[in-house]
């Protein structure tokens, strides 16, 4: 692996892993993603003469990326205003692999194998198992959700 692409990975970690001790820590996330924001859109700029201008099909990509990272964050900061980032953060995680699924299959058109589906679901399920109560590891999950496992809303 060349040297760049390590750094570039050990640097997001980094960003990552601060992200989290920040929303962690502190008590104004609405604010933090602000700023988090803020800080993003001033490097973004500063790079602006280093990359080729996307062409023009990429544009609604990035918009609709924009749009739908602003939503994921503003819904996060509520989440974690209900609940606790230990359990929160994973249930978030483990979600995304199964709405991009769906939408693949909705939106696009897509289908996914058995393997395919076997594997959004073990992902979800074993990233998502500390959102769950400890009781219901071994036992099936009742339709309802609880405010301590919001996991169950999904049907897992």
């Amino acid at each position: 692996m060349p040297i760049e692409v390590f750094l570039m990975v050990l640097g997001a970690a980094l960003v990552h892993a601060s992200w989290n001790a920040l929303v962690k820590a502190d008590g104004d996330r609405l604010s933090l993603i602000k700023l988090m924001s803020s800080t993003q859109i001033g490097v973004s700029l500063c790079l602006i003469p280093f990359v080729a201008t996307p062409a023009s099909d990429c544009w609604v990509f990035l918009l609709t990326s924009s749009v739908l990272n602003t939503g994921y964050m503003l819904t996060l900061n509520r989440a974690y205003q209900s609940g606790d980032l230990s359990l929160v953060y994973p249930f978030a995680r483990g979600v995304a692999p199964l709405l991009v699924a769906i939408i693949s299959i909705v939106a696009l058109g897509e289908s996914l194998t058995h393997t395919n589906q076997m594997a959004v679901r073990d992902y979800d399920a074993l990233v998502c198992q500390p959102a769950l109560p400890a009781t219901a590891m071994f036992s099936p999950l009742p339709s309802k959700a609880t405010p301590k496992s919001p996991i169950r809303a999904s049907g897992w």
